[in-house]
Formats: structure tokens, sequence, C-alpha cells
């Protein structure tokens, strides 16, 4: 609310005061003028760019539509947004609630010419580029919207949710216990750096299809011992689902593993059916 009374402030003092030209209200229209303020709102908090970091690319036509329109991320993840305007007209990129974009969008319709600039802001001249670095540190759905006068009534938004945090596994082991159909399912999170094993004793001769889903690319394997040896009927490098049978040429205690060697914890969802 505080961000809407400032705005309403503003427009009130170019009412009042002698008023530039439309032309030149709207060329100064979002100018940023010393460092990034931080301060702390429903949808987050401006960030430090670093190295690493997630970027999300955007594009925004005259169509009044942004392509990509939605935008997951997960809670605490510091992102940078790169808003490119392919539009003949000028646009712009502002985070927050419904409710914050709904007051602000009046605002500009009233007073088309009010200057706005703010960190979770990119206002962005044809055939420009703009940049946003927001952390997402509140959970919930929030949007993001061009407000310049008609562009907001046509529809030009867009949807954010920012996933709450899942506690995350660390390196686990998990025995497979079939059930009466002969089917085994595992949910988990990994943690960067850690490992999920499913493993279980397989009669010669059988046949277990598997199936998972994972919610970033982990290395994956099946293996078994012999010996000093490890076998490996299925290995596969960075891939977030697969598919396959395994067809068990011995007796031996079977292993299916997920490594995530990213920087973010994973989701993980598998299926085993014995056959």
């Amino acid at each position: 609310m505080k961000s809407i009374q400032s705005l309403l402030l503003a427009a009130v003092m170019i009412t009042v005061c002698a008023t530039p030209s439309r032309t030149m209200a709207h060329e100064n229209h979002g100018k940023k003028v010393g460092p990034v303020v931080k301060e702390q709102k429903d949808w987050g908090i401006a960030g430090d760019a670093k190295a690493g970091m997630r970027t999300v690319r955007f594009t925004m036509a005259d169509t009044m539509r942004f392509t990509p329109d939605t935008l997951e991320v997960r809670l605490g993840e510091t992102v940078r947004l790169v808003i490119k305007n392919n539009g003949a007209m000028r646009h712009e990129f502002v985070l927050g609630t419904k409710k914050e974009l709904d007051e602000h969008a009046a605002l500009m319709v009233k007073f088309p010419t009010m200057e706005h600039s703010e960190p979770y802001m990119a206002h962005v001249d044809p055939g420009k580029t703009g940049e946003i670095v927001w952390t997402f540190n509140r959970a919930g759905d929030f949007d993001f919207a061009c407000l310049i006068a008609g562009h907001y009534q046509a529809g030009m938004v867009g949807t954010v949710k920012v996933l709450a945090a899942t506690p995350a596994a660390g390196a686990e082991v998990v025995t497979i216990h079939w059930s009466g159909e002969g089917r085994f399912m595992h949910k988990s999170t990994i943690a960067p750096g850690k490992f999920v094993e499913l493993c279980g004793k397989l009669p010669a001769g059988l046949k277990v299809r598997w199936d998972f889903d994972a919610g970033l690319p982990l290395d994956f394997n099946v293996h078994y011992h012999v010996g000093k040896e490890v076998v490996f009927p299925f290995k596969l490098g960075a891939v977030s689902n697969a598919k396959d049978v395994l067809d068990t040429r011995i007796e031996q205690d079977y292993c299916w593993m997920w490594s995530n060697k990213s920087a973010a914890p994973a989701s993980l969802s598998v299926k085993l059916q014995r056959g």
C-alpha cells in the first residue's frame, strides 16, 4: 500500500505543478536514479546479481501479450528476468499482487504521464531489453503486467507461482517393499550434491518396468554387484525422465540410483512394476 500512496502523491504533484509535455514525461517514465532500494514487498525483495543464478527471458509484443505469460520459482530463489520489447511501442514489466497492480493501473489511467520506477519494474522502449533481479522470498501466487494506460486493460498480464520449500533429503538409501500387486512407488526431494538409491533383492529371470520423473536433470543408473565389479544395466546422464524394463539375469540386490549435481533441490517420483 505504501507504493500506491507514493504513486498517488507523485500524481498529485504532477497535477498541481507545471506539467511537462506528455512526450517528455513518457520518456522520463521509469528512469532509475541512484542505488537500488531494497524494500520488502508481499511478492519479494530486490536481489543481487550473481554468477550461476537462473535467467528467465520474456518478450513483449504490441498484441498486448507476454511470452511466456507464466513464471514458476522456488521460495527464496533469486532470478534474473530479461525482458525484450519486440513491439513498436513502449511496454513495461511490473511484478506485484493483483490488488497492487489493479490499483496502480487505475492510477495510470487517471495520470498517464505519471513517472514511477521501482526495482520490480522494467520500462522497455521498442527493440530494447530490460532486466529485473528479484528474490522471491514469499510463497504464493502473484502477477506481472504492463501498466501503461490501456495495455493492462487489454490483458497484458502474466502469473507468478512461488513454490514453498520442501524438506530436502540428503543421501538416502531406501529398501524396496513390493505391494501385493508387485508395485513399488517412491517420492522424495534430493538435496544438491546428494543421491537417492532404491535397492532390493530380485530373482533371476524377472522383468521390472521402471518409470521416473524428476524436477531437474539427474544422473541415473541401475546397478548390481558381482564381487568387486559393478554392473550397470542402465546408465544415463542429466535426464529428468526415463522408462524401460530391467531383465534380471542373476539373483542379486539391484539398485536404482539418482544423483543431483545441480545447485538446487530436485523432486523425484518413481514407479516400479514387477512383471
